[in-house]
């Protein structure tokens, strides 16, 4: 009599859960050494995803039903608001399919797509900037350290929380150049910025003034404390309303220094490198923008002006 087969007991496989899935991607980005912004991003943005979920769970119906109702939450907010959430789930979404916890990436499954970033540029005109610096009392320390990070972004592009994190030891007053290190950049990249003669010089007074006890960060609050976008913003805010001109936010001075490069003649590259742009596709959005002053500056400076300067002339010429 033949043996009976034994069959075996095959247990289901039990899929990940959207918790701790969200959890693992985030403890990733730590071990990249994102920095602490980038992950206070990830963080909140992805638990408010994990909250609008019914499921705990990272099957795929649940994750497109999960996704439509918690973009459509922000369906009238700015491209800005949106993107940040959309591309936080795309780079999340996308990691799961690369260690094969998805087998796709649902947001291209349901065909959502980052919007565009219309007018998100904001840059300002010399004389508004010539306004803001005139109201700035730069006998006082405060005063002298805002100058000094005024020109200082105008000069480099420098980002604001890059500023905030520099140190005195970054500073090299003989190669006239700053050093943005790896651990305060953006992209995680070290880069020198080529600083100019008037930067230099404020930034060696600001120094000279500073009390010890204040630490080793180049710009700090008169209480010993490090900047921050919300304090140097208000600062800005209560200068430009001193002024009588238009609002100039800090990443504005950045966008201001971009603009204001390539007017003067400065190469595309150069600045993807000062400005520590991953890739050229930033960089691009500012070369449109200088170039639709183009026929503004060829009205002005066409050498036909110089042949040419009243327009009687020219009718005379017509006749």
């Amino acid at each position: 009599m033949p043996k009976a087969v034994r069959k075996l007991s095959i247990k289901p496989v039990v899929s990940a859960k959207l918790s701790e899935t969200i959890q693992q991607f985030i403890s990733f980005k730590e071990a990249q050494g994102m920095s602490e912004r980038t992950l206070s991003d990830y963080t909140n943005n992805l638990s408010k995803f994990l909250l609008s979920s019914e499921q705990d769970s990272m099957e795929m119906d649940s994750l497109e039903a999960t996704l439509l109702s918690y973009l459509k939450q922000y369906k009238d907010k700015s491209p800005v608001t949106y993107n940040l959430r959309y591309k936080n789930l795309h780079c999340f979404l996308a990691w799961t399919v690369e260690r094969d916890i998805l087998k796709a990436n649902p947001l291209k499954r349901l065909g959502l797509k980052a919007r565009k970033e219309e007018g998100k540029i904001r840059h300002h005109e010399p004389d508004t900037i010539q306004k803001l610096l005139k109201v700035i009392d730069t006998a006082t320390y405060t005063g002298l350290r805002d100058y000094s990070l005024i020109l200082l972004t105008l000069d480099t592009g420098i980002r604001p929380s890059e500023a905030f994190g520099l140190k005195i030891d970054d500073f090299d007053s003989a190669y006239k150049k700053i050093q943005v290190r790896s651990e305060v950049a953006k992209t995680r990249t070290t880069r020198e910025l080529p600083l100019s003669t008037p930067v230099v010089e404020l930034i060696k007074k600001l120094i000279s003034v500073r009390f010890e006890q204040f630490g080793d960060l180049l710009f700090i609050s008169c209480d010993g404390f490090p900047l921050n976008r919300n304090s140097w913003n208000r600062r800005l805010t209560n200068y430009c309303k001193e002024a009588g001109c238009p609002q100039v936010a800090p990443y504005d001075l950045r966008h201001t220094f971009a603009i204001m490069f390539l007017r003067n003649g400065g190469n595309v590259f150069a600045l993807q490198k000062i400005m520590g742009h991953a890739d050229l596709e930033m960089t691009k959005r500012y070369v449109v923008l200088s170039e639709s002053d183009i026929e503004k500056q060829h009205t002005a400076a066409s050498p036909v002006n110089n042949f040419i300067k009243r327009s009687s002339r020219v009718k005379r010429l017509l006749k």
